[in-house]
């Protein structure tokens, strides 16, 4: 609970005093007067520290100065907790406001206002928040003004998502201040016909914009044909939208608004209801015929049947301009229609079917195929078997660099991946296959092993089943993503488990689910895992001992490979002493940059000092991508340093600075080499070069030995070794 004591400072009471005046006049209505908002300002505490906020310096943010904001974001994101909401770094010193982990049992309506008007001030004052996601949360028409107000007055928002609001004319019009908006997003919500009509002007004010993602509910005829005028004004290079937009005359409007743009690279039509029949989507691929822009094409949730599928076929296949296809095809035939594509078309280079009935029929087509690069296909009933004339064509096409495979059944793991490594294609098919009982999948690329998104089913297979599976997956398989879900986990299956997590070298993603266990049977696993050095995400839903919980904390405060762990439980006995150490273990790692947690109340403190050392991470390797793309200050040589050999700096530079996968581990070699040889310039040593004085005695200075031998010394040191400033005797 967040707390009240003493008084303003006289230098913020000024300010601070118009600011409450302003928010009530604002905020008609409002319960509580505008001094009542004033000593809220001036005196509540934060709910774990108790303390308060400085409201007299505003946002110091530059080219060459980071905003002194940075150093108090623990602080205001206790206040923000109430609200769902977490400030933290999400771009190299940009800040964003996003979703957080709250417990909102525990929050008053008083802390709920109070933090509603903090965000009004963060987002006023503080050009340095580039980023804005919230979920709903607000319930009043005072709340709405808030939010709305707030945003008109922030001058630095480039990406606004907002999901489950319901949205005004008066708030829409609100948007066509943020002339800096880049990315808009609005999701599960609703609009006013108003609004919608109002939005096509706010459209006309975004010349920025480039991502446009709207998936909006209870729309009305006459709501989508604003929406489509609307539309028409938008700049926007990317348009994502829901299945809603085709029930306009059976989406002949639609289509005549696309084949008119000129500014549309990407396009989603998303969620096709069982309402809006699946061949209004016929007049949107007559309308691709004309239109000249088009890249990138998605209709993940349309089920095209035989017809729209040939349809579609024959128009992508004298298309030039689109790159990349993404759908789903039902029909039983559509492998062999999308056949045709494959074998005719030359300007393709991805091409994703889901829920296609088989792929031996796209054979043929495979070995004619001379441009595709990508082609993703999700079967039903894949067995090895079926699978070989594939695979076969895909060893004599030469261009073909990724092919993703849906699930494939097995009796034991490997069949599959020896057949890929038979015919030379194990670095090119990425797969997930099955075991039905127990349940396990397993795949050579990441597929996605987060609890809260995908979990098996619980399995009460035979034991002897159980443990002769546990022993084929220590055989040398290349199985990067594991996934096991088991009622109830014997001490034999623990040990079996925890010998192969303990010794694999390959295993980057596991996933385990276990309702009940024998004594001892967790501890085993949670002690593989802390063996384990491969390992990059693990999720976890276990019935924990209590000496489950110093292992946990235990194995994240040593762990250099982890970068996210999901750990969650259906019994809150041990929970909150697992989650308090993990919170304690975490404070050494500086590796791990998401963890997921059940947000139990009782566990609220802890979850919150998770949530702050995670902010902690990602902020330094922002910094260490910093200094990776030129930067060369000691904070981010320090964090650069730390983090060099981590898979995450890659990945953070390609997605940052546009890097391949080579370009950025090249570049992150040549700024350690750079940090090598400028070592003590970077750390602060030195201004320039290293020249020592000369002293009473003839001996070798540092400056004159021989360049291989200070690299030598060079190694025993850290630029975290180097005060900075000079330590008193």
């Amino acid at each position: 609970m967040t707390e009240k004591s003493g008084t303003a400072a006289p230098h913020q009471t000024g300010p601070l005093n118009w600011y409450a005046v302003y928010i009530k006049r604002l905020c008609k209505g409002y319960p509580v007067g505008s001094q009542e908002i004033l000593s809220d300002l001036c005196n509540t505490k934060s709910i774990f520290t108790s303390r308060k906020i400085d409201f007299g310096v505003g946002c110091t943010q530059s080219d060459s100065q980071q905003c002194q904001i940075f150093k108090d974001l623990k602080l205001w994101n206790e206040f923000l907790w109430n609200m769902n909401a977490e400030l933290k770094e999400v771009l190299p010193g940009k800040l964003g406001v996003v979703p957080g982990s709250c417990d909102f049992d525990t929050t008053s309506d008083d802390q709920l206002i109070h933090a509603s008007i903090l965000l009004h001030w963060l987002l006023k004052e503080h050009r340095c928040i580039q980023v804005f996601e919230l979920l709903e949360h607000c319930t009043t028409c005072w709340d709405m003004r808030l939010l709305g107000d707030a945003l008109r007055l922030s001058t630095g928002i480039k990406r606004l998502k907002l999901d489950k609001f319901h949205l005004s004319r008066c708030f829409v019009h609100t948007l066509a201040t943020l002339s800096k908006l880049e990315e808009l997003e609005l999701c599960l919500g609703t609009m006013s016909k108003n609004a919608l009509a109002h939005l096509q002007l706010v459209l006309e004010e975004m010349p920025s914009l480039k991502s446009l993602k709207l998936d909006l509910r209870s729309m009305s005829l006459n709501k989508t044909r604003a929406l489509l005028q609307a539309l028409k004004s938008c700049a926007a290079t990317s348009l994502c939208l829901n299945g809603s937009c085709l029930k306009l005359e059976n989406g002949r409007a639609f289509a005549e608004f696309f084949a008119q743009n000129s500014t549309l690279k990407e396009l989603t039509v998303d969620h096709l209801a069982k309402r809006e029949k699946s061949q209004d989507v016929k007049p949107l691929f007559h309308a691709l015929r004309t239109n000249k822009t088009l890249e990138k094409l998605c209709l993940p949730g349309c089920c095209l049947a035989t017809s729209e599928a040939r349809l579609l076929v024959q128009v992508v296949a004298t298309k030039s301009t689109l790159k990349i296809l993404q759908v789903k095809c039902t029909c039983a035939n559509g492998p062999a229609v999308f056949s045709e594509l494959i074998g005719s078309n030359r300007s393709l280079s991805e091409l994703e079917i889901t829920s296609a009935p088989s792929i031996s029929e796209l054979a043929a087509s495979i070995r004619k195929n001379t441009t595709m690069k990508k082609l993703s296909v999700s079967c039903k009933y894949l067995t090895v078997q079926s699978t070989e004339t594939f695979l076969d064509a895909l060893a004599f096409n030469k261009s073909l660099e990724l092919v993703r495979l849906g699930n494939i059944s097995e009796q034991e793991p490997g069949h599959f991946h020896r057949l890929l490594e038979e015919k030379g294609l194990d670095s090119r098919v990425h797969y997930v296959c099955s075991i039905i009982e127990p349940v396990i999948y397993m795949s050579n690329r990441k597929s996605g092993a987060d609890l809260r998104r995908t979990r098996p089913r619980l399995s009460e297979a035979m034991l002897d089943t159980v443990h002769h599976v546990c022993r084929q997956l220590a055989r040398p398989h290349q199985f990067v993503d594991l996934s096991i879900s088991l009622y109830h986990l014997d001490l034999e299956s623990a040990r079996l488990l925890a010998e192969f997590l303990s010794s694999t070298k390959v295993l980057k993603h596991v996933n385990l689910a276990f309702i009940f266990g024998d004594r001892y049977s967790m501890q085993g696993i949670l002690e593989g895992l802390r063996c384990n050095k491969s390992l990059s995400s693990v999720a976890l839903e276990i019935v924990f001992e209590e000496e489950d919980a110093y292992v946990m904390g235990a194995l994240v405060k040593t762990n250099k490979s982890l970068r996210e762990i999901t750990v969650l439980s259906p019994f809150k006995d041990m929970y909150s002493k697992v989650i308090f150490e993990l919170s304690e273990g975490l404070v050494h790692n500086y590796y791990l940059f998401r963890v997921e947690t059940s947000n139990y109340a009782k566990c609220a403190e802890a979850v919150f000092k998770i949530k702050d050392i995670m902010r902690r991470n990602t902020s330094m390797l922002l910094d260490a991508v910093k200094f990776a793309m030129g930067s060369c200050t000691k904070k981010q040589a320090e964090a650069f340093e730390l983090l060099f050999e981590s898979d995450a700096l890659v990945e953070k530079l390609q997605e940052l600075a546009y890097d391949t996968d080579f370009e950025a581990r090249e570049r992150v070699k040549k700024r350690l080499q750079y940090l090598k040889y400028n070592f003590m310039t970077v750390a602060g040593v030195v201004k320039a070069n290293m020249v020592c004085e000369l002293g009473e005695k003839q001996e070798t200075r540092l400056d004159q030995i021989a360049f291989d031998s200070w690299l030598k010394i060079r190694s025993y040191l850290k630029v975290r070794d180097i005060a900075d400033e000079p330590v008193a005797l």
